[in-house]
């Protein structure tokens, strides 16, 4: 699923990953820059994830502009990537509340939420956060059937 196409110049100097993603690219940011060309026009990520090269691009070349075209396969990152996009304060709100009722029983909550569905993409984008920032190192996988494990 591929994410609207991003200007980088509409984007602030200091943005950084809302989720963590199994093979984040954080810990190469510096190696994978060196090959990067100085000048570029469309920049395509086929594995956004987290997003942390696609930031930290943003923000190192904050005087080049370019187009992103931003996709991942997980079609609920790409929702919450729209989400925080064009939603963000009733993400927040609906963020506030998980929050609340995560506190008054995590482990319990955790697992009622993970084994929830729901149609609405703020509350869709909302769980999908709550559960990456929940879970056991902040990693939670889903197998083929997109069923949470």
């Amino acid at each position: 699923m591929i994410l609207r196409l991003i200007d980088s110049v509409n984007m602030k100097q200091h943005v950084y990953p809302f989720v963590k993603w199994a093979g984040g690219k954080s810990q190469l940011l510096n190696k994978l820059e060196k090959h990067i060309p100085i000048n570029f026009n469309n920049y395509f990520e086929p594995f956004m994830g987290g997003g942390s090269f696609f930031y930290h691009l943003v923000k190192v070349r904050d005087n080049i502009s370019f187009t992103s075209f931003l996709s991942d396969s997980n079609c609920e990152l790409i929702n919450a990537y729209d989400v925080v996009r064009y939603n963000i304060e009733k993400l927040i709100e609906s963020l506030k509340r998980h929050e609340d009722l995560y506190y008054n029983n995590p482990k319990d909550y955790y697992y009622d939420l993970r084994s929830t569905t729901c149609e609405d993409n703020i509350e869709k984008a909302s769980r999908f956060i709550t559960l990456n920032k929940t879970c056991f190192n902040g990693l939670y996988r889903v197998n083929r059937n997109g069923r949470k494990t």
